[in-house]
């Protein structure tokens, strides 16, 4: 039995996760809750951006045929038919669907945020930060850290921006393609085709004991 495993739900799902743990963290007021909350934030970016992108090669692979995706826009040895994730589905809608996938509104400019935060933490470029030397102060302990904690909110304080609109991307997009596409949404499309071939493979077993 051929078949996709689709791991984009498994992304989706731990994005999920991650951006709970985040909102857990963020009603917290201590140093803890303030580095659980940075880092959760950042795994839900980052699983979030895997899941949109695996759902488009998969849409891709299953919809147009795995051979003529990869061709057309996965090649690995002609980067005039190898294009980004957001370049992917605007040229997939067009030349497949003759159909505009929808870039005006809030969606595709969160999507194309998502995007860029994926790209800033994986690429990061760090820089030097001045930091001040103080007599340590125990009665003042948080204004030690000030310059730290503005270093820090100046290297990774974009992680916040528009995050709860961003962890809403993965399922619009879902919607925007099977509606591009005039298909039925491929996760729901593979998920009977396995349940078909089971039912299939148990109908054969059960007809091979009896006879």
């Amino acid at each position: 039995m051929e078949t996709y495993l689709p791991f984009c739900e498994q992304y989706a799902a731990m994005a999920q996760c991650f951006y709970s743990q985040y909102q857990q963290s963020a009603a917290g007021n201590d140093v803890i809750d303030s580095i659980a909350m940075e880092q959760s934030a950042i795994c839900a970016v980052i699983f979030q951006a895997l899941a949109v992108e695996s759902y488009v090669n998969l849409f891709g692979s299953v919809i147009l045929g795995d051979e003529n995706f990869r061709n057309n826009y996965e090649s690995e040895t002609d980067k005039k038919h190898r294009f980004s994730t957001l370049k992917k589905i605007k040229r997939i809608c067009r030349d497949e669907f003759n159909t505009l996938y929808p870039t005006g509104g809030q969606h595709f400019k969160v999507l194309r945020g998502l995007f860029s935060k994926r790209d800033r933490l994986v690429h990061q470029k760090s820089k030097p930060y001045n930091i001040e030397k103080r007599p340590l102060d125990y009665d003042n302990m948080a204004e030690q850290y000030d310059d730290y904690l503005h270093a820090y909110e100046t290297e990774i304080g974009f992680i916040y921006e528009r995050l709860e609109d961003e962890m809403k991307v993965y399922e619009e997009l879902k919607e925007n393609l099977t509606r591009c596409s005039g298909r039925e949404e491929i996760i729901k499309l593979l998920l009977e085709k396995n349940e078909k071939e089971i039912a299939k493979t148990i109908a054969n077993s059960i007809k091979g004991d009896v006879q």
